[in-house]
Formats: C-alpha cells, structure tokens, sequence
C-alpha cells in the first residue's frame, strides 16, 4: 500500500472540517493517542469522535474514517518495529511467500467469520479467537512447498521464517508471526466502548446532581473531587459531543468546588465558546470573575 501519511492527514482534516469540529482537536493529538493503542477501542478521542459521527447519522463519514484510521496506523513508526512502521517492516523484510500467506490467512479468517456470524454471539473475543485462528494456520503444511534445497517438508510458519532468514531479517524477529486485526477491532469493539462512556458520564451527572444542594460540606467534599476527577478522564470522549457545552460547565463547577480557580475558568469559558447563549454558563464565569477580582482587592 503506498498511501502517502500526508494525504491521510489531510483527509482526516478533510473530515474534521466537515463535520464543523475542527477547532476542537488537532491532528497531533489523534496521531499521539493512535500511537498509544492497537485497538482503537482503548483511544477516548477517536471513540469521541466516532460518537459524534454516528450521532449525525453519517455513514460515508464513519466508512471513510475507518479506512484512514487503519491505514494511518499501518503508517506510524513502531518502537518494536526499530523504529519503521508496519508497512516499512513489511516493505523491507516481507517476502512474496509470507504476503502471499498472511493475505489467504485473513482472508479465510473474514470469511469465517461472515460465515459463522461469531461477531454476535456473546463473550465472542475477536482478539483472543484471531490468534488461536493464526496459530492453527500457521501449523498448516502446504502441498506446494518452496524450498528444495532443504529436503524436507515444511508448514507455513517455517516457510515465513525461513525465507525471513534468508532476506536478512533480525535474529529476533525471525518467530514473531502474530498479526493484528486493527480494523476488525475497530468495528466490533467500538459500539460497546461508547455506551460505556456514554453510561459513565449519564452517572455522574446523577451522582453530581445528588451533590449540588450541599457541594462544599466536608462530608461531601471528597465525593465532588471524586467526581471532578472522573469527569476530566472522559474529557476526550465528551469533547465532540453536543452535550459538550453541559460538560465543560459541569467541569467549571467542580473545579471551583475543588478550589482549582484557573481551571474552572478554562472549562467555563470553553461551555459559551461551544454555545455563546449558554446562560448557566455565562452567569457561573461572571460570578467566578467578579470572586476573583474581590479576592484580589482584599489581598
């Protein structure tokens, strides 16, 4: 695949612009959090924005951003790799047999999995299902063997490593034959991945909203830094959400109560930036301000 990492951006870009969120999120910041995970389940920013796709209805969006979130993976230098990416690792060390037989194993694989429909049968672990898939393939002998010269019958998993051995492949990469499927993790992990913050954040709304008669008392004190922080570790999830604005105004409340002042301003003013006619919003920043102000003639 010769997808250019720059195209990929721009189109990711292409994509932000469309859906009116560009100046929520910078490229840097996907391509940061899609360093850190092999399913894009695990990454709350791209959950987020894939929330956000799906809450619009945009199908030919969700489809295309599919597409580049996998190919922009594959692009992306991995330490374990030597610092090359997938698709460079593949370039450099990959011969015409292992291609050959990696693309027939995914391929049996998808077909299997269409067929038998396992997607949808509870418990079904696609990770954990893929790679007891790869090793019986891998123990497969095929009728057609490549290597004479060795007079002797070999299975798919020494075929790839003796023709990694003879490409020049490092010592220590010779037996590692585990692939991922990234893209089929996206799609069958995702759905659930989102109602969970979807729950989790509808709880703590309740839980915040049980507190606001009394938020300041010692007793529930440590309940409101309990929720603050909770709160700020879906910030990337809730980030695109149209219920942003109740959010970051939520987050404005509890970091006052937490006594992080600056902070409550950041979150407040990032509510009416997302919706200027925010009244809650717009009165919390202004008694926040005029505090600040008597805070500092008193002082």
């Amino acid at each position: 695949m010769k997808t250019d990492l720059k195209n990929i951006k721009m189109d990711f870009q292409d994509v932000l612009l469309e859906l009116g969120i560009e100046d929520l999120v910078s490229i840097s910041e996907f391509e940061e959090s899609l360093n850190k995970v092999e399913v894009i389940s695990e990454s709350t920013l791209f959950l987020g924005l894939l929330a956000r796709i799906d809450d619009e209805k945009r199908a030919d969006i969700l489809e295309k951003v599919m597409v580049l979130i996998t190919d922009w993976k594959n692009m992306l230098p991995h330490s374990d790799l030597g610092g090359l990416s997938p698709i460079e690792y593949r370039e450099k060390f990959c011969g015409g047999f292992e291609e050959n037989i990696l693309a027939d194993m995914l391929c049996e694989y998808q077909n299997k999995i269409n067929r038998d429909s396992v997607k949808d049968k509870k418990d079904f672990n696609l990770e954990n299902d893929f790679k007891k898939f790869q090793d019986e393939y891998f123990s497969r002998i095929p009728s057609a063997q490549p290597f004479f010269d060795l007079n002797k019958i070999l299975n798919f998993r020494e075929i790839i490593i003796e023709e990694r051995r003879r490409l020049g492949v490092p010592a220590h990469k010779l037996e590692e034959l585990e692939i991922k499927m990234f893209t089929s993790n996206c799609s069958d992990s995702v759905p659930d991945a989102i109602e969970k913050y979807d729950v989790s954040y509808y709880s703590l709304t309740q839980e915040l909203s049980a507190l606001q008669t009394d938020p300041f008392s010692v007793k529930n004190r440590k309940k409101t830094e309990k929720i603050f922080r909770a709160m700020k570790e879906i910030e990337p999830f809730m980030r695109f959400s149209k219920e942003a604005p109740h959010y970051y105004n939520n987050l404005g409340q509890l970091a006052f109560v937490c006594d992080e002042i600056d902070v409550s301003l950041e979150f407040l003013r990032k509510a009416i930036k997302l919706d200027p006619e925010y009244t809650q919003a717009k009165e919390a920043l202004k008694r926040l301000t005029d505090f600040f102000k008597q805070s500092r003639q008193t002082h």
